[in-house]
This record gives structure tokens, sequence and C-alpha cells, in this order.
């Protein structure tokens, strides 16, 4: 009787729970040849399987059959120690990346990908929110575009802290997850809508553009100060009036902070004057910020108002000394100055 080689076959035998069937499939596959599309599950089982001697056949399976391309693309980067190493440990995602670049091309490997990751994605449903935050934390440093439905899931736990490390994960990997995270930013915590802002301006897409300056309404000015940054870096002039320029008179400094170094980045001159203004703000920061920022806006009207920011102080007639925070925003002054082509010694 003909042994039957199919494919279906073959990996009936390579997916059986029994070692001896598994060992049959391989010894099968080593004689026969292996369909291009079972090499990950083969390959899989050399790098991974609990049985040490499963491994060896899969490995001489592997190095007989699969293209010298890719062996040697094992051979540099796969080191045995990476079985055992913890599935959060820093060691296990360096070499989870590793595999994702080598083998980013190849969708007959994808299986090693998903292998690699069923743990983290299973760890999502622990009863421990230490050990569910622990897991969103690693899928976002493998940072690849497949981890991000698990790490959307996690926007919604039932703990804050995995839904402020899930929104923190997706800001690193990209704009696939743009829309969840304009929804995270109406979540009962504020840390989580401070992360879901911070990570809407790391992902720089404009559709968050409204969304953020709704949520210059909050009422945590942390989270308002977030949102000001996030505008910055995504650079839409939609933020600049009223929003940001009304933000350069908001009771939080380090929001009137923000804003001004957002209108900088932003560079659209409708913001001179009301940085102009703000060069006479109660606070230091505020005032060197809208120095800088009028410096990369470049208009001539800031000249004569960052020319008056040089003059010293004085206090009934008398020169005060300067101290450092003035110093540094005359400095900024001076730079600023330089870049509208008005230097001064």
């Amino acid at each position: 009787m003909t042994e039957d080689t199919s494919p279906e076959n073959l990996r009936k035998f390579l997916e059986s729970d029994d070692p001896a069937l598994v060992q049959m499939g391989l010894s099968m596959a080593k004689g026969s040849g292996v369909p291009e599309e079972m090499l990950g599950e083969i390959l899989w089982m050399y790098m991974m399987h609990d049985d040490k001697t499963i491994r060896a056949a899969a490995k001489s399976v592997f190095m007989k059959h699969a293209p010298e391309e890719i062996q040697l693309k094992i051979k540099n980067n796969w080191k045995p120690s990476y079985r055992t190493l913890s599935i959060t440990g820093d060691k296990f995602l360096e070499s989870t990346r590793q595999f994702l670049e080598v083998f980013e091309s190849q969708d007959d490997f994808a299986e090693i990908f998903w292998r690699r990751v069923e743990p983290l994605i299973k760890a999502l449903k622990d009863k421990d929110s230490i050990v569910r935050s622990d897991a969103v934390i690693a899928l976002g440093k493998i940072g690849d575009k497949r981890v991000v439905e698990p790490l959307i899931k996690a926007l919604r736990d039932k703990g804050w802290d995995v839904r402020h490390d899930a929104a923190t994960a997706l800001g690193k990997i990209g704009d696939y997850a743009v829309e969840p995270l304009i929804k995270a930013l109406e979540d009962e915590n504020g840390n989580v809508r401070e992360c879901a802002a911070e990570a809407l301006g790391d992902i720089g897409d404009k559709r968050a553009v409204e969304p953020l300056i709704k949520t210059l309404g909050d009422d945590e000015s942390y989270i308002c100060k977030v949102a000001v940054e996030s505008l910055g870096w995504i650079g839409d002039k939609r933020a600049v009036e009223p929003p940001l320029i009304k933000a350069l008179g908001d009771k939080d400094e380090y929001v009137r902070n923000c804003a001004a170094e957002a209108l900088g980045k932003i560079g659209d001159k409708r913001a001179v004057e009301p940085l102009i203004k703000a060069l006479g703000d109660e606070d230091e920061g505020v005032r060197w910020s809208a120095a800088i920022a009028l410096g990369k806006i470049g208009d001539k009207r800031a000249i004569k108002p960052l020319i008056k920011a040089l003059q010293p102080v004085t206090v009934n007639g008398l020169s005060k000394q300067l101290s450092y925070s003035d110093r540094r925003v005359r400095e900024a002054a001076k730079e600023a100055l330089k870049k509208l082509g008005h230097e001064v010694k």
C-alpha cells in the first residue's frame, strides 16, 4: 500500500497531539519533501517544540528542504536559549522582533509569529490586571501591526491600568488604531484619556484633530496639556484659532506653555499677536516658549516686542539684576530676532 504523503495527510500528522504521529509525519516529510506552505510549521517545531526528539527531527527536515537563504537567516538569528525566555522579557521580545524582520515578506511563516505571541494574547484574559498589563506592554514592544486587534480589545479592559498601557502601545505601533484611540479620549479614567491623547499625537493622523480640540475642554488640566501638545505635533491649522490661541490664556501655566510651543510648530501667522502678548506672561516658561515660537513663525511684527523683551528690567528706576529665568527668556528672544534677520549682540 502506497503511503499517502499529500499535504493534507502530512498536516494531519504534524498537527497531532501524539508525538509518535508527529515523528511519523516528519519522517514522511524528510523522505518525500515539504510543501512550501508547511515549512513554517516545521521550523516552529525545530525552534520551539517541547520534545527535544521532535526538535531534532524537525531540524533535520528543515535543513534538508528549506531554501538556503532561509537556512542562513535562521543560523544568523536563532539561538536555542530563546525557547526558555520569559514571554514578557526584553530578550524574548527582541528575538521575536528579529524573526518578524527576517520573515516579514514570508507569508508561509506567519504561523511562527502567531505561535510566538499566542501566550501574550492569552495573558490578556488573565484574572490579574498586572499580568494583563505586562502582556499589553510586551505586545506593544513587539510593535507589529498584527498585534493591533488584541491591543484594541485591551482598550476595553475593566482595569484602567491595562487600558492605559494599551493606549500607549497603540500609539507606538502607528495609525491602525486611530478610531479606537479617539473613542478612548472619552474614557472614564483620566490617565487613560491622557495616554490616548498622547498616542494620537505620536501617530499624527489628522482624523484626531477635532476630537483633540474637544478634549481641550476636559476638566483635568494635565489632559488638556497633552491634547495641546498632540495638536502641535499633528500640525493641522484647524487647531490654531480659536483652540490653541484660546489655550494661551488658560489658567494653567503648563497648558499656556504647551500652547505657545504648539503654535510655533504649526507656524500659522494668526498666532503672532497672541504670542506677542504672551511675551508678557507672568510665567517665565510661557515667555520663553512664546519667544521661540515667534522666531519659528518668522513674522516681522515680532521684532519690536522681542527687542523690548531684551530691555533691562527696572524697579523704581533702577536696573534689576536678571534672574536665570529672565536671562533664559532674553536668550530665546535673541535667537528669535536672529531668525528674523535682526541679530543682537
